[in-house]
């Protein structure tokens, strides 16, 4: 097996100058730091996570909740967090709280009972960070929005919003189904952009959005359509805002089951520009959410406070409208 000497040896330093490198602890020249990680590299060296955790009273492994791992709008957010992790020497343990504020309880108590260093909250619906303190770890919560003294990454809901109902608006929609998802906080504040933008064009939010509340699924999302179809409430509409793509494919499948032509009849947009948003047929308008980009960001901030860096305690990032078939 490779020691932390082997490394030494190859890249001409002293083995504490390789693992003061390695830790993050001491700076060194980069010529320096160019040989030593060729040298890690050569020798396919693997730290002693334990003895260095037991060494430093640190794991280097990190928790991730997940509200639903069945949404496939979290495997980008947790691709940027893989990438700055793996950056840095972190591995993670991912679990799934499956929407239920008491399993993400539950969740973060497994965690804290492995020694992780620090807890990312990801898209979950109870906010219990601003309670964090009695785990007596860093969390990061994303995709939520907390107290003064939680840290958060999300994107501008409320911006998002606003730019998806001006575009409806400015292709001539005057009556919008919403369908958002209860105990978000993000999807309240996409509402409340749509109901910005109905104001700033002269109308009446009242009488130009229809709301209506389900889950983030596809299945959730054809439910939602056919509901407002046999309550007759599909009639007077001509677009429909999905607060997310994943539920803009069902409602997508029931309109085509109704032989509702869309954009024809009935536009519809979603949010978030999830892959698969451009292969549908049409391919759909959408809010798009630099979701790869999230991930790092709030991987980036939890090492921050980990290493006891000055970390910014609340990121928002900017909504893009991607203009495609749908509307």
């Amino acid at each position: 097996m490779t020691s932390l000497k082997d490394v030494a040896q190859l890249a001409g330093v002293s083995p504490s100058t390789v693992s003061y490198y390695l830790n993050g602890k001491k700076k060194v020249r980069p010529e320096t730091a160019e040989r030593i990680q060729a040298a890690v590299r050569e020798l396919n060296y693997q730290p002693n996570l334990i003895a260095r955790s037991l060494k430093m009273r640190v794991t280097h492994s990190i928790g991730i909740v997940v509200s639903d791992l069945s949404n496939i709008f979290y495997l980008d957010i947790l691709s940027g967090m893989e990438n700055v992790l793996r950056s840095r020497g972190y591995s993670s343990i991912v679990s799934n709280s499956r929407s239920d504020g008491q399993i993400e309880k539950e969740n973060l108590r497994e965690l804290t009972n492995r020694n992780i260093d620090g807890v990312i909250l990801l898209g979950t619906g109870q906010n219990v960070a601003p309670k964090c303190s009695e785990y007596g770890i860093p969390i990061v919560s994303v995709d939520r929005i907390g107290s003064e003294e939680t840290f958060t990454v999300s994107v501008d809901n409320v911006q998002g919003g606003y730019l998806g109902m001006k575009f409806l608006i400015r292709k001539g929609k005057k009556k919008v189904a919403f369908i958002g998802f209860p105990q978000r906080i993000s999807l309240a504040e996409r509402y409340e952009g749509c109901k910005k933008a109905c104001v700033e064009a002269g109308l009446d939010p009242e009488q130009s959005l229809i709301y209506y509340e389900t889950q983030i699924s596809p299945e959730h999302g054809y439910k939602a359509v056919m509901d407002l179809f046999y309550d007759g409430r599909l009639d007077t509409c001509d677009a429909i805002f999905a607060g997310a793509d994943f539920v803009a494919y069902g409602a997508l499948k029931a309109l085509h089951d109704l032989d509702i032509d869309v954009p024809g009849q009935i536009g519809l947009i979603g949010f978030d520009d999830l892959a698969l948003s451009q292969f549908t047929i049409p391919a759909l308008t959408t809010v798009q959410q630099p979701r790869f980009e999230i991930g790092e960001k709030a991987a980036s901030m939890l090492l921050d406070m980990i290493d006891k860096k000055d970390a910014i305690n609340s990121v928002k990032l900017k909504p893009v409208l991607v203009v495609r078939d749908s509307v």
